[in-house]
């Protein structure tokens, strides 16, 4: 399986790759990939891209407070509290050539984001853009 995670705060979004550590933990990659939200096409591509670069066997995290604060930088924010507030998030898998759009409720800085599985959305991996860019803004729609 394939991951990516995706925010969207005021109009704006950025994709980020998963990279998984020896021991399975999840790394979101920075930086992340600006994407066109009115372009199926860019939506689309940019996500192939994200689900193309993501990584297994990355080495397990010994400064956590480092790697979280490429997340932050890649933002522009200095905070965790900064970063969620009004922020939407989504994860789509690439698995067994089936695209899973998740869409995420945000629980603020102590819960994070969680899952809405009623809101599950699933594609071929291999349909049109306009399937996938359609689907990509549902899952953002169906979260808040």
């Amino acid at each position: 399986m394939k991951r990516c995670g995706a925010y969207q705060k005021n109009g704006h979004c950025r994709i980020h790759s998963t990279n998984t550590t020896v021991s399975g933990i999840p790394r979101i990659s920075v930086p992340g990939y600006d994407v066109d939200l009115t372009s199926d096409i860019t939506v689309a591509t940019t996500l192939r891209i994200c689900l193309a670069n993501c990584r297994t066997g990355y080495p397990d995290l010994t400064d956590f407070k480092s790697d979280s604060n490429g997340m932050l930088d890649d933002y522009g924010v200095t905070s965790w509290k900064e970063f969620v507030k009004n922020r939407k998030s989504i994860t789509i898998d690439l698995l067994d050539d089936i695209l899973v759009f998740r869409p995420k409720s945000n629980q603020g800085i102590h819960g994070g984001y969680a899952g809405i599985p009623e809101l599950i959305l699933r594609l071929p991996a291999d349909s049109s853009p306009e399937q996938i860019g359609q689907a990509f803004r549902e899952c953002f729609d169906n979260s808040d």
